[in-house]
């Protein structure tokens, strides 16, 4: 049927590196949140590049809602 599950705003609420096993998820979202500032604060930074490189190890996709500035997006570009 071509149906897919993707985790959505992963990192926030009741949300949990638990379901990344429990259910046949392909995708997760990051939620803006965490975007917002990852050009002056160190640890959101720090929190998106390493749940990014998780999920790409897990062989999930990864969609991040609210990259509005350059710095933010080729930062997350970077993101190996």
């Amino acid at each position: 049927m071509g149906i897919t599950l993707a985790l959505d705003d992963f990192g926030t609420g009741h949300s949990s590196l638990t379901y990344l096993k429990l259910f046949p998820i392909t995708s997760l979202k990051i939620g803006s949140s965490f975007v917002r500032d990852i050009e002056t604060d160190q640890q959101k930074a720090e929190i998106c590049k390493t749940t990014i490189t998780l999920v790409h190890k897990l062989g999930l996709n990864v969609v991040v809602v609210g990259a509005e500035k350059t710095g933010q997006l080729l930062f997350l570009r970077n993101i190996e």
